[in-house]
């Protein structure tokens, strides 16, 4: 299963090296839940969810409220891996993955494109089962959108396993 996948893109410029860890505040979440937004639609998730969550967040990190503004330190590597998958150099080969794949996204994901998930669908050509859903008014943080029942729902079908005959009809063929 793989949710708001970041895939290999053309290389445009060198690749960026990181620090190993960041700052990242309330501020800094909130403005990537808004950023996928569409102008004029609705908020995918409400202010006093974001607050709920918010206060959880920084519990992850024990000095996070000694920081000024409040911030949690998180490691790099994640953003790493996506910068350098960006520069071209993804850190895995999808044409060797021989399991079922199933590619979900919000149609409003910034960091998983409609483009990104047909290439990552396209490259995964050992994959017996392939298949993209792309949920609508959903952005890369759907988990934690008013969006994350319909991702819910999906994953329950993928998991429940129902592709699975066709993955061996295929393998025996």
């Amino acid at each position: 299963m793989l949710f708001g996948p970041i895939a290999w893109r053309e290389r445009r410029a060198d690749p960026q090296r990181l620090a190993a860890w960041r700052l990242i505040s309330l501020k800094d979440q909130w403005d990537r839940f808004v950023a996928d937004v569409p102008p004029g639609e609705p908020p995918v998730l409400s202010k006093p969810h974001f607050d709920e969550w918010g206060k959880a967040y920084l519990d992850v990190d024990p000095d996070s409220r000694t920081r000024s503004p409040p911030a949690v330190k998180t490691p790099s590597g994640a953003f790493q891996d996506i910068y350098d998958a960006w520069a071209g150099e993804l850190a895995y080969d999808p044409a060797l993955v021989r399991a079922p794949v199933w590619i979900i996204r919000g149609e409003s994901d910034g960091m998983c494109t409609q483009h990104d998930a047909q290439w990552l669908f396209d490259a995964l050509k050992s994959s017996p089962v392939r298949r993209i859903v792309t949920i609508g008014r959903g952005t890369h943080l759907m988990h934690l959108e008013e969006s994350r029942y319909a991702l819910y729902r999906e994953t329950e079908a993928f998991l429940a396993g129902n592709d699975v005959v066709a993955a061996r009809s295929r393998q025996a063929a």
